[in-house]
């Protein structure tokens, strides 16, 4: 069955995200409404600043999880900007390394039963060092994770950020190919 979107009704608009209640045609003459939360999407960079055996992380706090964790380089795409250089910006901004290589990896619904969220993954390499430009907002300190260490810390659940989770993955399926 192919449901199809009838309807959208914007119920909330925020600094980042919005809610809409989205009706849908189910099939049958029936329809569903279902809460969806509107996101501009985001970018995720696995950056190695050395020959792929360790990469960038970032510790900082998150207002959702209502912790600190460790986690790629991130952030929201700006609007009218393509993705890629959402994730050049953003891997600059947070960890003061520019890259002049980056390789796509895809992309990810970080919670598609609520949320149209689409996260573009990248792999960064070629990396020269410059300065932090961090939001005024944002408190974050960059650690030097080797990716063996990183994957034995994703099997035991350390590593709690989804987006972080299925990128290294994929960048260690990359590397290794």
């Amino acid at each position: 069955m192919v449901m199809q979107k009838i309807k959208t009704q914007k119920v909330y608009e925020g600094v980042i995200v919005d809610v809409s209640m989205d009706t849908f045609d189910i099939g049958d003459h029936q329809t569903f409404t279902a809460e969806v939360v509107n996101h501009p999407g985001g970018v995720c960079i696995a950056a190695s600043p050395d020959d792929n055996t360790s990469f960038l992380m970032v510790k900082q706090f998150r207002f959702g999880a209502n912790k600190e964790l460790l986690e790629f380089p991130a952030g929201l795409i700006d609007p009218h900007e393509p993705h890629e250089q959402s994730a050049l910006r953003e891997l600059e901004e947070e960890t003061g390394y520019k890259a002049h290589a980056l390789v796509y990896l895809g992309q990810l619904y970080l919670s598609p039963g609520g949320s149209d969220e689409v996260i573009h993954m990248y792999y960064a390499y070629d990396l020269e060092k410059t300065q932090q430009n961090l939001d005024e907002t944002e408190s974050l300190s960059v650690e030097l994770v080797s990716l063996d260490h990183l994957i034995q810390d994703i099997h035991k659940g350390y590593i709690e950020d989804g987006k972080t989770v299925a990128l290294a993955l994929k960048v260690k399926a990359y590397i290794e190919q």
